[in-house]
């Protein structure tokens, strides 16, 4: 439904200003379409807009293999054949904005919820 909005022309021409013309880039994910209903609406909405601009590239699967090479990056997603990148990024969630800017607030929230945050447990990311 994504690719049937009446968006606004100067919305993609604003895109279009600040695509890098020197990169290719491939997002992965571990479902079959990039707009999983659990991702944000607008970065759901943007990305819809940079596969309708040929901007970026879904690669659906999950990352089985990954080995650094004087070449790059050789990756494998769920055992299909070996791709080449030249730089890979993974992201693994983020700290809540909540936390990090106003801690007391996050504090005060955290202690009055009643649905653990198993990401606590088994953080998936650095703090900051």
């Amino acid at each position: 439904r994504y690719a049937e909005l009446d968006v606004p022309g100067s919305i993609d021409d604003h895109l279009r200003q600040r695509l890098r013309i020197d990169t290719q880039v491939t997002l992965n994910g571990g479902t079959a379409d990039y707009l999983s209903p659990k991702a944000d609406i607008l970065n759901r909405f943007l990305l819809s807009r940079l596969v309708c601009l040929g901007a970026i590239e879904y690669a659906p699967g999950r990352l089985t293999e990954i080995q650094a090479g004087v070449d790059g990056f050789h990756i494998r997603l769920d055992g299909g054949p070996q791709q080449a990148f030249d730089r890979v990024l993974i992201r693994h969630g983020t700290v809540p904005a909540l936390q990090h800017q106003y801690p007391e607030i996050w504090k005060a929230w955290v202690g009055n919820r009643t649905t653990p945050d198993p990401t606590e447990v088994f953080p998936a990311w650095r703090d900051l």
